[in-house]
């Protein structure tokens, strides 16, 4: 019996000693739990606080895109009213360089109309001829004189073309006379502008070189104008081109 008891007593004390561990690690398990519990506390906060970053996020981002689709309109806008403005502007530099063409073309009228008037004259004191009548001018009808020369030249020796007797008759004048010096028949085809250019000395040249086809005497080629530059009149120089300057 004592031996039983002595046993019992034993288990009892081992089942006291395991009683112990058992609430120990309960107690430790608690504290975990109870660790872990505070962890996931932290955690859904954080959670809850990236969430309401990332919403205040997108929002941002929403407003974002608006803003950035008002300044997409309004750029399109501006874009359009520079386009207009671009448009309207090279409207008016057309208006512009229309109403200054026009204005140039009536200096160059009025100019080539005064040298007509006094070409007589000019031709006195500038070519050294006398005897002299225009044959194609501003003040001038059709001159039968020019006009035959031309057909005879034209349609009975065919020494020129058509299109060179049409284009000599765009001369804005000629004029036939006689040489001061010797006597000798001499013809001038000129061409009159407010500012000479190399396209007058070119032009000058080519219709006075089919006047002297036609008549078969010596032609003079001129310019008369208010200007010329440098170049161009070393052109017309070097062409036999006459330069006469005459200011507005």
């Amino acid at each position: 019996m004592e031996g039983r008891q002595a046993r019992t007593e034993a288990d009892v004390q081992e089942l006291k000693e395991g009683q112990a561990r058992l609430e120990t690690d309960v107690q430790e398990l608690k504290a975990g739990q109870a660790r872990m519990e505070e962890r996931q506390a932290r955690t859904e906060a954080d959670v809850q606080e990236l969430k309401e970053g990332q919403a205040r996020l997108e929002t941002d981002v929403q407003e974002l895109k608006a803003g950035q689709a008002r300044l997409e309109e309004r750029q399109a806008r501006t874009e359009a009213d520079v386009q207009e403005l671009k448009e309207g502007q090279a409207r008016l530099e057309t208006g512009q360089n229309h109403i200054r063409g026009e204005i140039n073309n009536l200096r160059g009228d009025k100019y080539e109309r005064r040298i007509t008037r006094f070409i007589a004259n000019t031709a006195r004191s500038r070519f050294n001829m006398r005897q002299v009548r225009v044959l194609l001018g501003e003040f001038t009808p059709d001159n039968n004189e020019l006009i035959d020369l031309l057909d005879d030249a034209e349609e009975n020796r065919g020494i020129i073309t058509a299109e060179q007797g049409q284009d000599l008759g765009l001369a804005d004048i000629i004029i036939a006379g006689v040489n001061r010096a010797d006597g000798t028949p001499l013809y001038a085809v000129i061409e009159a502008a407010v500012t000479l250019n190399r396209d007058d000395v070119v032009r000058v040249k080519r219709r006075a070189d089919v006047l002297s086809a036609v008549t078969g005497q010596a032609v003079l080629p001129a310019v008369i104008g208010s200007a010329i530059d440098e170049i161009d009149r070393r052109r017309a120089d070097d062409a036999g081109v006459g330069v006469v300057i005459i200011r507005e």
